[in-house]
Protein backbone atom coordinates (compact mmCIF):
# COMPACT_ATOMS: atom_id res chain seq x y z
CA UNK A 1 0.00 0.00 0.00
CA UNK A 2 1.31 3.18 -1.06
CA UNK A 3 -0.22 6.77 -0.08
CA UNK A 4 0.26 9.67 1.54
CA UNK A 5 1.31 8.71 4.95
CA UNK A 6 1.04 5.40 4.92
CA UNK A 7 3.90 2.98 4.34
CA UNK A 8 4.13 0.42 1.24
CA UNK A 9 3.22 -3.27 1.90
CA UNK A 10 4.09 -6.58 0.03
CA UNK A 11 1.21 -7.75 -2.14
CA UNK A 12 0.91 -11.11 -2.15
CA UNK A 13 2.62 -13.18 -5.15
CA UNK A 14 0.11 -14.68 -7.78
CA UNK A 15 -2.86 -13.10 -6.33
CA UNK A 16 -5.92 -12.13 -9.02
CA UNK A 17 -7.33 -9.66 -6.99
CA UNK A 18 -4.92 -6.76 -7.37
CA UNK A 19 -2.53 -5.88 -4.97
CA UNK A 20 -3.69 -8.54 -2.08
CA UNK A 21 -1.83 -9.69 0.88
CA UNK A 22 -4.93 -11.95 1.40
CA UNK A 23 -6.73 -13.80 3.66
CA UNK A 24 -6.77 -17.01 4.36
CA UNK A 25 -8.11 -20.17 6.08
CA UNK A 26 -7.57 -23.51 6.03
CA UNK A 27 -10.01 -26.29 7.14
CA UNK A 28 -9.62 -29.46 8.28
CA UNK A 29 -11.57 -32.11 9.99
CA UNK A 30 -10.62 -34.14 12.87
CA UNK A 31 -12.60 -37.15 14.09
CA UNK A 32 -13.94 -37.53 18.02
CA UNK A 33 -10.71 -38.60 19.42
CA UNK A 34 -9.39 -35.38 19.41
CA UNK A 35 -8.30 -32.16 17.99
CA UNK A 36 -5.71 -31.56 15.79
CA UNK A 37 -3.78 -28.13 16.73
CA UNK A 38 -1.00 -27.09 14.54
CA UNK A 39 0.82 -25.37 17.99
CA UNK A 40 0.33 -23.69 21.38
CA UNK A 41 -1.22 -20.46 22.20
CA UNK A 42 1.67 -18.07 22.66
CA UNK A 43 2.09 -15.84 25.34
CA UNK A 44 -0.49 -13.23 25.96
CA UNK A 45 -3.19 -15.21 24.23
CA UNK A 46 -5.86 -17.25 26.89
CA UNK A 47 -7.88 -20.05 25.12
CA UNK A 48 -11.62 -18.24 24.12
CA UNK A 49 -14.10 -20.91 24.49
CA UNK A 50 -17.97 -20.35 24.11
CA UNK A 51 -19.92 -21.59 26.48
CA UNK A 52 -23.90 -21.83 27.17
CA UNK A 53 -24.57 -20.41 30.64
CA UNK A 54 -27.54 -22.35 30.95
CA UNK A 55 -25.87 -25.77 30.79
CA UNK A 56 -27.76 -26.19 27.47
CA UNK A 57 -26.53 -28.13 24.09
CA UNK A 58 -24.33 -25.59 22.94
CA UNK A 59 -25.42 -25.85 18.87
CA UNK A 60 -21.74 -24.45 18.10
CA UNK A 61 -18.74 -24.02 20.15
CA UNK A 62 -15.76 -22.01 18.82
CA UNK A 63 -12.29 -22.77 20.65
CA UNK A 64 -9.22 -20.80 19.99
CA UNK A 65 -6.28 -22.66 19.50
CA UNK A 66 -3.80 -20.11 18.12
CA UNK A 67 -2.98 -16.83 16.81
CA UNK A 68 0.13 -16.45 14.81
CA UNK A 69 1.62 -14.61 12.01
CA UNK A 70 0.85 -14.43 8.59
CA UNK A 71 2.26 -17.10 6.42
CA UNK A 72 4.45 -14.61 3.69
CA UNK A 73 6.02 -11.92 6.05
CA UNK A 74 5.97 -12.25 9.91
CA UNK A 75 5.96 -8.25 11.21
CA UNK A 76 4.66 -6.20 14.03
CA UNK A 77 4.18 -2.79 14.89
CA UNK A 78 4.23 -0.84 18.07
CA UNK A 79 2.68 2.37 18.64
CA UNK A 80 5.03 5.54 19.91
CA UNK A 81 3.88 4.59 23.18
CA UNK A 82 5.19 1.24 22.98
CA UNK A 83 8.62 2.44 22.28
CA UNK A 84 10.50 1.35 25.53
CA UNK A 85 9.11 -2.44 24.95
CA UNK A 86 10.12 -2.47 21.53
CA UNK A 87 13.64 -0.90 22.16
CA UNK A 88 13.83 -4.03 24.87
CA UNK A 89 13.17 -6.60 22.29
CA UNK A 90 15.61 -5.69 19.99
CA UNK A 91 18.29 -5.27 22.35
CA UNK A 92 17.25 -8.56 23.99
CA UNK A 93 17.05 -10.57 20.43
CA UNK A 94 19.00 -8.45 18.02
CA UNK A 95 19.47 -11.55 15.16
CA UNK A 96 16.47 -12.92 13.62
CA UNK A 97 16.29 -16.62 14.32
CA UNK A 98 13.17 -17.22 15.46
CA UNK A 99 10.66 -14.75 13.82
CA UNK A 100 7.93 -16.95 14.96
CA UNK A 101 8.67 -17.09 18.50
CA UNK A 102 9.68 -13.33 18.34
CA UNK A 103 6.19 -12.25 16.93
CA UNK A 104 4.27 -14.01 19.38
CA UNK A 105 6.21 -12.35 22.39
CA UNK A 106 5.64 -8.74 20.54
CA UNK A 107 2.08 -9.50 20.09
CA UNK A 108 1.60 -10.60 23.74
CA UNK A 109 3.57 -7.18 24.58
CA UNK A 110 0.98 -5.15 22.88
CA UNK A 111 2.01 -4.89 19.35
CA UNK A 112 -0.33 -5.05 16.71
CA UNK A 113 0.51 -7.65 13.79
CA UNK A 114 1.54 -6.07 10.87
CA UNK A 115 -0.85 -6.40 7.31
CA UNK A 116 -2.37 -9.52 9.06
CA UNK A 117 -2.52 -12.40 11.45
CA UNK A 118 -3.57 -16.16 11.03
CA UNK A 119 -6.19 -17.27 13.65
CA UNK A 120 -6.69 -20.68 14.17
CA UNK A 121 -10.36 -22.26 15.93
CA UNK A 122 -11.85 -25.45 16.23
CA UNK A 123 -16.12 -25.72 16.02
CA UNK A 124 -17.87 -28.43 17.50
CA UNK A 125 -21.60 -29.15 18.33
CA UNK A 126 -23.66 -30.69 21.28
CA UNK A 127 -26.60 -31.27 19.33
CA UNK A 128 -26.98 -34.64 17.44
CA UNK A 129 -27.85 -33.09 14.43
CA UNK A 130 -24.92 -31.11 11.67
CA UNK A 131 -24.81 -28.52 12.00
CA UNK A 132 -23.24 -26.15 9.18
CA UNK A 133 -21.18 -23.05 8.75
CA UNK A 134 -22.15 -21.33 5.54
CA UNK A 135 -19.87 -17.90 6.20
CA UNK A 136 -16.88 -16.45 8.41
CA UNK A 137 -16.84 -12.58 8.67
CA UNK A 138 -14.80 -9.93 10.28
CA UNK A 139 -16.48 -7.45 12.55
CA UNK A 140 -14.50 -3.95 13.22
CA UNK A 141 -15.15 -2.69 16.40
CA UNK A 142 -12.48 0.18 16.09
CA UNK A 143 -10.52 1.38 12.86
CA UNK A 144 -8.03 4.71 13.50
CA UNK A 145 -5.44 5.93 10.62
CA UNK A 146 -2.05 4.27 10.28
CA UNK A 147 0.35 4.00 13.27
CA UNK A 148 2.38 7.19 13.55
CA UNK A 149 5.55 7.61 15.27
CA UNK A 150 6.01 4.04 16.48
CA UNK A 151 7.65 1.06 15.31
CA UNK A 152 7.54 -1.58 12.27
CA UNK A 153 9.33 -4.69 13.02
CA UNK A 154 9.52 -6.67 9.89
CA UNK A 155 10.61 -10.27 11.22
CA UNK A 156 11.81 -12.38 8.45
CA UNK A 157 13.11 -11.73 4.52
CA UNK A 158 9.03 -12.08 3.56
CA UNK A 159 9.39 -14.82 1.44
CA UNK A 160 7.11 -17.22 2.87
CA UNK A 161 4.75 -19.55 0.57
CA UNK A 162 1.35 -20.06 2.22
CA UNK A 163 -0.95 -22.93 1.71
CA UNK A 164 -4.37 -21.42 1.98
CA UNK A 165 -8.02 -22.75 0.73
CA UNK A 166 -9.94 -19.44 1.23
CA UNK A 167 -8.89 -15.67 1.89
CA UNK A 168 -10.85 -12.94 3.76
CA UNK A 169 -9.74 -8.94 2.81
CA UNK A 170 -10.15 -7.31 5.59
CA UNK A 171 -10.17 -3.13 4.36
CA UNK A 172 -11.84 -4.14 0.64
CA UNK A 173 -15.38 -3.48 -0.50
CA UNK A 174 -15.85 -7.33 -0.52
CA UNK A 175 -14.18 -9.20 2.01
CA UNK A 176 -15.00 -12.61 0.76
CA UNK A 177 -14.04 -15.10 2.17
CA UNK A 178 -12.46 -15.99 -1.45
CA UNK A 179 -11.69 -19.28 -2.96
CA UNK A 180 -7.88 -19.83 -3.20
CA UNK A 181 -7.23 -22.30 -6.42
CA UNK A 182 -4.32 -24.39 -7.00
CA UNK A 183 -1.99 -23.43 -9.78
CA UNK A 184 1.42 -22.92 -9.83
CA UNK A 185 1.27 -21.69 -6.59
CA UNK A 186 -1.76 -20.77 -4.36
CA UNK A 187 -4.16 -17.96 -6.55
CA UNK A 188 -6.68 -16.16 -5.12
CA UNK A 189 -9.71 -16.20 -7.17
CA UNK A 190 -12.87 -13.82 -7.87
CA UNK A 191 -15.16 -16.53 -6.35
CA UNK A 192 -16.73 -16.51 -2.73
CA UNK A 193 -15.81 -19.68 -1.45
CA UNK A 194 -19.11 -20.03 0.80
CA UNK A 195 -21.07 -19.76 -2.89
CA UNK A 196 -19.16 -23.06 -3.48
CA UNK A 197 -18.58 -24.61 -0.02
CA UNK A 198 -19.84 -25.32 3.34
CA UNK A 199 -18.34 -26.38 6.66
CA UNK A 200 -20.14 -29.39 7.91
CA UNK A 201 -19.84 -29.84 11.39
CA UNK A 202 -21.34 -32.84 11.98
CA UNK A 203 -22.30 -34.74 15.77
CA UNK A 204 -18.90 -36.17 17.35
CA UNK A 205 -16.64 -34.30 14.76
CA UNK A 206 -14.33 -30.68 15.39
CA UNK A 207 -13.71 -28.66 12.30
CA UNK A 208 -10.08 -26.82 12.85
CA UNK A 209 -10.19 -23.72 11.01
CA UNK A 210 -6.87 -21.98 10.20
CA UNK A 211 -8.03 -17.95 8.90
CA UNK A 212 -5.40 -15.77 7.82
CA UNK A 213 -6.63 -12.03 7.72
CA UNK A 214 -4.66 -9.70 5.74
CA UNK A 215 -4.89 -6.07 4.26
CA UNK A 216 -5.23 -5.05 0.69
CA UNK A 217 -2.25 -2.68 -0.58
CA UNK A 218 -4.76 -1.20 -3.49
CA UNK A 219 -7.28 0.65 -0.48
CA UNK A 220 -6.82 2.44 2.18
CA UNK A 221 -5.86 1.08 5.51
CA UNK A 222 -5.13 1.91 9.09
CA UNK A 223 -5.28 0.01 12.45
CA UNK A 224 -8.04 -2.50 13.14
CA UNK A 225 -9.55 -4.05 15.98
CA UNK A 226 -11.88 -6.95 15.73
CA UNK A 227 -13.39 -10.04 16.25
CA UNK A 228 -14.48 -13.14 14.03
CA UNK A 229 -18.02 -14.16 13.57
CA UNK A 230 -18.89 -17.47 12.22
CA UNK A 231 -22.66 -17.82 11.07
CA UNK A 232 -24.09 -21.48 10.96
CA UNK A 233 -27.47 -22.88 10.40
CA UNK A 234 -29.06 -26.05 11.79
CA UNK A 235 -32.72 -27.49 11.00
CA UNK A 236 -32.87 -24.22 9.40
CA UNK A 237 -32.37 -21.98 11.65
CA UNK A 238 -29.64 -19.53 11.48
CA UNK A 239 -27.25 -18.12 14.09
CA UNK A 240 -23.67 -17.04 14.45
CA UNK A 241 -20.37 -17.55 17.67
CA UNK A 242 -18.04 -15.08 17.87
CA UNK A 243 -14.34 -15.89 17.94
CA UNK A 244 -11.77 -13.55 19.82
CA UNK A 245 -8.69 -13.26 21.20
CA UNK A 246 -8.66 -14.62 24.76
CA UNK A 247 -11.66 -12.08 25.90
CA UNK A 248 -10.02 -9.13 23.57
CA UNK A 249 -10.51 -7.90 19.73
CA UNK A 250 -7.42 -9.58 17.44
CA UNK A 251 -5.49 -6.09 16.46
CA UNK A 252 -3.74 -5.48 13.07
CA UNK A 253 -2.59 -2.13 11.49
CA UNK A 254 -0.12 -0.65 9.02
CA UNK A 255 2.28 1.66 10.05
CA UNK A 256 2.56 5.83 9.01
CA UNK A 257 5.60 6.97 7.19
CA UNK A 258 6.96 8.20 10.65
CA UNK A 259 7.45 4.91 12.12
CA UNK A 260 10.72 3.75 12.69
CA UNK A 261 11.48 0.40 10.73
CA UNK A 262 13.57 -2.96 12.18
CA UNK A 263 14.47 -5.23 9.96
CA UNK A 264 17.13 -7.55 9.40
CA UNK A 265 20.04 -7.18 7.16
CA UNK A 266 20.79 -9.11 4.46
CA UNK A 267 24.84 -10.66 4.95
CA UNK A 268 26.12 -13.87 4.48
CA UNK A 269 25.59 -14.61 8.59
CA UNK A 270 22.95 -16.48 9.41
CA UNK A 271 20.92 -15.66 11.62
CA UNK A 272 20.50 -12.59 10.25
CA UNK A 273 20.95 -9.19 12.69
CA UNK A 274 18.67 -6.66 13.03
CA UNK A 275 19.01 -2.52 11.59
CA UNK A 276 17.09 -0.05 12.65
CA UNK A 277 15.73 2.40 9.90
CA UNK A 278 14.21 5.90 9.82
CA UNK A 279 10.79 6.31 8.45
CA UNK A 280 8.84 3.69 7.02
CA UNK A 281 8.09 4.77 3.53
Amino acid sequence: MTGEGQSSTPPRRGSRLPLIFAVTMGLLLTVPVGIWIFSAVGPGVDTTVTESPSGEPVPLRATLLDIDANSECPAVIFAAESAAVADALIEEHPYAADPSGLWTEAVGAGAYAAWGLIAEFSLQSDLPQQVTVFDVRAEVAAESPPVEGGTLMTLSDCAGEGHEQMGLVLNAPEQGPFLYEDEPGKVLSDAEFFDRESIPVAAGDKATVRLEVLLDGAYPAGAYEFDLVVDYEVDGEAASVVVDAGGEPFRIATAGCSAQVVEPVETVDRPLPYQVLDGAC
